[in-house]
């Protein structure tokens, strides 16, 4: 039988073990364990690193008054729903976390896209409501920085309304940032986005999509 490398990134004690008795020790009853078992030692010691530094960069972001959002959207085809999931990483380092989904037919051709489009809007509407001013979305969905950046021609509904509510009404307001992440490549908050939406596939409510239209700049 090959050796296993158990990482843990969340327990008693944080590190690399080579058995599952030293490994089970940190984690078991420690709230909020996070671990994982590797076939190569290589790989373990990678998970690990890539905890450091990415939570290395979101508190830099944080210390510079940033807040953090990180978006994801999902898709199910046999009920013909859209979702998204956002986890917002908070000045004081806690999260909040925002999802919902719709089975508006005018936006389902772009299935998981409508959704990541809706959970990016939702972390600038959180960022304004909060009384933040400047904004960096984590994504995994390269056109969400483009078709916001009007750097891709918006030529869909949803890509329009999108195109038209960030550069008409947010960036007015709030100075926005875009991160590109790697999708499913164990980044923390960004798989956390990833089940939230999955799991809001399922909600009873359907989001109004109110999100996408452009509120007023001035109330009378």
């Amino acid at each position: 039988m090959k050796s296993k490398f158990y990482a843990v990134k969340n327990g008693r004690q944080c590190g690399l073990f080579y058995t599952w008795d030293d490994c089970l020790a940190q984690v078991k009853g420690f709230k909020g364990a996070e671990y994982k078992s590797f076939a190569t030692r290589q790989e373990a010691l990678a998970y690990l690193q890539e905890t450091d530094t990415e939570q290395s960069s979101i508190s830099k972001w944080l210390e510079e008054g940033w807040l953090v959002a990180f978006c994801d959207g999902s898709f199910e085809e046999n009920i013909n729903r859209f979702s998204y999931g956002v986890v917002i990483v908070n000045k004081d380092e806690s999260t909040t976390e925002l999802s919902g989904c719709s089975d508006n037919e005018q936006y389902m051709a772009h299935r998981n896209i409508s959704g990541e489009i809706l959970g990016a809007v939702h972390s600038m509407k959180y960022a304004l409501d909060n009384g933040y001013s400047r904004l960096v979305i984590f994504h995994d969905l390269q056109g969400l920085s483009k078709w916001a950046d009007l750097e891709w021609k918006a030529d869909s509904p949803i890509t329009k309304k999108y195109a038209d509510v960030v550069n008409n009404f947010y960036k007015l307001q709030i100075k926005i940032k875009f991160e590109k992440v790697t999708g499913h490549s164990n980044n923390k908050y960004n798989d956390m986005a990833d089940r939230l939406a999955k799991n809001a596939l399922h909600n009873k409510e359907m989001d109004d999509l109110s999100i996408l239209e452009r509120p007023s700049l001035f109330s009378f």
